[in-house]
C-alpha cells in the first residue's frame, strides 16, 4: 500500500509541474515532442555514456602502450584487464573478430566498439552476417528485385565472376548490411579457404587472411572484363577493405570497383579506413579504377563516402573516389565526399584524380577533407580534368576542401588543371581552408584555367604558398576558345599569399585581354619577390571593377631589378579598366614601378581610392607606378604619402582620409556597397 501510494504520489507530482509548465506558457510539444525537451534531456545522456565508454577503452589503449614501451601489441587477456583496471567495470568484454580487431561489449549498455591493433575505435559492430547463399546472390537483377550482398563472399563472389567476364550489365546489386573485411562477423565461414589463394602470395589460408593480406582484395573488373552494373549501397559501410596492387604484376586499374564501361550508378556506399596501394597501376581510385568509353547515357555517383588512405608508386589519376575519368560523354557526382590520404600521385584529387576527353562533367554538393600530396597536378577536388572542346560543360557547385594540398609541381585547393571546357560552365559556391603548396604554382581555387568560365561566390582562407603563378582563387588564366575569358565575381580570399612573380589575392596571371573580375576583395597578406604583384590581380584582364584590397604587400628582394610592378589593386595590365576600387593595404617594395592602385597601367582609372603606404625605388605613385596614357576619373590618394608625377595629374586629388572616407561612401553604388561593413571602410554587399 505504501509503494502504491508512492507512486501516485510521483505521477501527481509529474502531472503537477506538467500543468505548471504549460501555465508559464510552455507548450506540450515542446516537453513530449520529437525535439522536446524529454527527448533532449535522454539523447544528453545518452551521448555522455558512449562519451564515457570511449574514454574508457581509449585509457585502456594508453595503458596497454605504457606497459608495452609504446607497442600497441595486445591479446583478449590483456585487452579485458586493462579495460576493468580503466573502468572499474566487471564484465567488459573483448572478442577476437580478426588478426587485427576486436569487438569490445558493456555489459550494461550493450553497446559495441570496433578496437583495432592500430589503437583506433569505432563506435558500433557489424553484427555477424546470416546468409544461405554466400558467394550466390539472392534476387535477379532488377531494381524491383535486386541482387543482394549479404556477406564477404558475395563480395568476393562478384569480383571473380565479373574478372571471369560475367559483366552484369544493366543489373542492380543491393548492400543488405553493414560489411568488415577485417571481422569474422561479415564472413559465413572467415576459415573457409574453397576461394584459394585471392592474395596471390602462394599459399592458400583462410578468406580472412587472404582478403586482409598480401595483395588483398582483387578490385570487381579489369580491363577487358570492366563491371557494367550499378550498386546501391542502401546506407551501409564497407569496412577495411585492403588492395595492394604492389603484390600484383600488370594491374590496370586498382579500386573496390577497377573498370567500368557503361553508364552505371553508384550510389548510397561508404566506404571506411581502406588501405590501398596501387603500386604502379595506370590509375587508382577508392570507390571507382577508371571510367571510359562511355558514349550515351550518364555515370552517376551520388552520396557516397569514402574514408582511409591511398599510396601509389607511380600511378596517373588517383581519387578518393575515381581514380580516372576517360572519354565519356557524361557523369555526374553528387553529395560525396572523401577523407581520404593520398601520397605520391600524379593527376590526384580527393575526388576525381584525372578527367579526359568528358563532355560533360558535374560535380555538386561534394567535398575533401583529406590530405593530399603528389608529383604534379594536386586538387583537393580533383587533379586534372579536360573536356572535349567547343560544346563541353563543367558545373562544380556547391563544393569545398579542407584538406591539406601538397605538390612539387603546381595544386589548387579545388582543381589543379582544368582545360578544354568552352560551353556552358560554372564554379559556384565553392571554398577552400586548406594550406596550399606547389613548388611551381598554387591557387586556393583553381591553379590553372583555360577555358571561358564564370566563377561565383567563391573563396578560399587557407595560407597558399608557390613560385610563379599564386592566387587566393585563381592562379594562371591562358587564352581558351571563344571571347568571354575568365569571369570572376563575388568571391574573395583571407589566406596569405606567398609568391615570385604573378602572384595575386584574387588572381594572379591573367593571359587573355577579355575577361573581368567584380565584387571581389582580398584581406590576406601577399609576399611575392618578383614582377607582377597585385592585391587584386598580379596581371591584368579587361576590367577590374568594385573591388578592394586590405592585405599588406611584402615585395622586397635583394635583386632589386627582379622587382617590378606591384600595385594595391593590379600589378600590371596595358589594355584595361579598374573602376569603382579602393585599396588600403601597405606596399612594401625596393622595386619600380610601384602604385597603390596599379604599378603598372596605361588605360583607364575612375572612382577609385588608395589610402595604403606605398614605398618603392623607382616610379612610385599612391595611385599609379608607371601610368603613361592614363585617363583618370574621381581619382583619390591619402596626403601625406608618396607622390608622383602621375599623381598630380587630372582627375586624381590628394585628400585628408575623412575627406576619403565621405567620399567612398558617395560615390560607391549602394546597391553593391554597404557604409562602414569594414569597420570605417564600405564593404562589398
Amino acid at each position: 500500500m505504501l509503494k502504491n501510494n508512492k507512486g501516485i504520489t510521483l505521477i501527481a507530482l509529474v502531472v503537477t509541474i506538467i500543468i505548471l509548465i504549460i501555465l508559464a506558457g510552455v507548450s506540450i510539444n515542446l516537453i513530449l515532442g520529437e525535439n522536446g525537451i524529454i527527448n533532449k534531456a535522454q539523447e544528453a545522456k545518452l551521448g555522455t555514456e558512449i562519451a564515457k565508454e570511449k574514454e574508457i577503452l581509449q585509457l585502456a589503449m594508453a595503458d596497454i602502450a605504457m606497459t608495452n614501451t609504446g607497442s600497441l601489441y595486445f591479446d583478449q587477456a590483456s585487452l579485458e584487464k586493462a579495460l576493468k583496471d580503466n573502468s572499474g567495470i566487471d564484465g567488459i568484454t573483448a572478442e577476437k573478430a580478426g588478426e587485427l580487431l576486436y569487438i569490445v561489449t558493456f555489459p550494461e549498455s550493450k553497446r559495441q566498439y570496433e578496437v583495432y591493433a592500430d589503437g583506433s575505435v569505432v563506435e558500433g559492430a557489424a553484427p555477424k552476417v546470416v546468409d544461405s547463399t554466400p558467394g550466390e546472390f539472392e534476387g535477379t537483377g532488377t531494381e524491383e528485385n535486386p541482387y543482394l550482398i549479404q556477406s564477404i563472399e558475395d563480395l568476393v563472389a562478384l569480383s571473380n565472376n565479373v574478372n571471369a567476364g560475367e559483366s552484369y550489365e544493366g543489373k542492380i546489386f543491393k548492400l543488405e548490411r553493414d560489411l568488415n573485411f577485417a571481422s569474422t562477423n561479415s564472413y559465413v565461414d572467415a576459415t573457409s579457404i574453397t576461394y584459394g589463394n585471392i592474395n596471390e602470395n602462394e599459399t592458400t589460408e583462410s578468406l580472412i587472411t587472404e582478403l586482409t593480406t598480401g595483395a588483398g582484395f582483387i578490385p570487381i573488373g579489369k580491363y577487358g572484363t570492366a563491371f557494367k552494373g550499378s550498386i546501391d549501397g542502401n546506407g551501409n559501410t564497407i569496412s577495411n577493405l585492403y588492395i595492394n596492387s604492389n603484390n600484383r604484376t600488370g594491374v590496370y586499374a586498382t579500386a573496390f570497383i577497377g573498370v567500368v564501361d557503361k553508364a552505371v550508378t553508384i550510389k548510397n556506399l561508404l566506404l571506411t579506413r581502406i588501405n590501398i596501394n596501387g603500386g604502379s597501376s595506370y590509375t587508382t581510385g577508392g570507390i571507382i579504377g577508371i571510367a571510359q568509353n562511355v558514349n550515351e547515357g550518364n555515370i552517376n555517383i551520388e552520396n557516397c563516402q569514402v574514408t582511409g588512405k591511398i599510396d601509389v608508386t607511380s600511378s596517373y589519376g588517383v581519387g578518393g573516389v575515381i581514380g580516372t575519368i576517360q572519354s565519356i560523354s557524361s557523369i555526374k557526382v553528387n553529395n560525396c565526399n572523401s577523407d581520404v590520404d593520398i601520397n605520391n600521385g600524379n593527376y590526384s584529387g580527393g575526388i576525381i584524380g584525372y578527367a579526359s576527353s568528358t563532355e560533360k562533367l558535374e560535380i555538386t554538393n561534394s567535398y575533401n577533407t583529406g590530405n593530399i600530396s603528389g608529383v604534379s597536378y594536386i586538387g583537393g577536388l580533383c587533379g586534372s580534368i579536360t573536356g572535349t572542346g567547343s560544346t563541353s560543360i563543367l558545373v562544380i557547385e556547391n563544393c569545398y576542401n579542407i584538406g591539406k594540398i601538397t605538390s612539387s609541381s603546381s595544386a589548387g585547393g579545388l582543381i589543379s588543371w582544368c582545360d578544354y571546357f568552352y560551353g556552358e560552365q560554372k564554379i559556384t559556391n565553392c571554398y577552400n581552408t586548406g594550406t596550399i603548396t606547389g613548388k611551381s604554382s598554387a591557387a586556393g581555387i583553381v591553379k590553372r584555367i583555360n577555358s571561358n568560365v564564370i566563377i561565383t561566390s567563391c573563396y578560399n582562407t587557407g595560407a597558399v604558398k608557390g613560385d610563379s603563378y599564386v592566387a587566393g582563387i585563381v592562379a594562371e588564366y591562358q587564352a581558351g576558345m571563344g571571347t568571354t575569358g575568365l569571369e570572376i565575381e563575388k568571391s574573395y580570399n583571407t589566406g596569405n599569399i606567398t609568391g615570385t612573380g604573378s602572384t595575386g589575392g584574387i588572381v594572379g596571371y591573367y593571359g587573355n585581354a577579355n575577361g573581368s573580375v567584380s565584387k571581389c576583395y582580398n584581406t590576406g597578406k601577399i609576399i611575392a619577390k618578383g614582377s607582377n604583384i597585385g592585391g587584386i590581380m598580379g596581371n591584368a584582364c579587361k576590367v577590374i571593377s568594385d573591388c578592394y584590397n586590405m592585405g599588406d604587400i611584402d615585395a622586397k628582394n635583394d635583386n632589386q631589378s627582379a622587382v617590378q610592378n606591384i600595385g594595391g589593386i593590379c600589378g600590371s595590365g596595358s589594355t584595361f579598366t579598374i573602376s569603382n576600387c579602393y585599396n588600403v593595404g601597405n606596399i612594401t617594395t625596393n622595386g619600380t614601378n610601384i602604385g597603390g592602385i596599379a604599378g603598372n597601367i596605361s588605360n583607364t582609372v575612375q572612382n577609385v581610392y588608395n589610402l595604403g603606404n606605398v614605398t618603392g625605388e623607382e616610379n612610385v605613385g599612391s595611385i599609379g607606378g608607371s601610368d603613361t596614357g592614363c585617363q583618370y576619373t574621381k581619382t583619390y590618394y591619402l596626403i601625406g604619402t608618396v607622390e608622383s608625377g602621375g599623381d598630380t595629374e587630372e582627375g586624381i586629388e590628394a585628400k585628408d582620409k575623412e575627406s576619403i572616407l565621405t567620399l567612398m561612401n558617395e560615390n560607391l553604388s549602394s546597391e553593391i556597397w554597404e557604409v562602414e561593413k569594414n569597420g570605417e571602410y564600405p564593404g562589398l554587399i
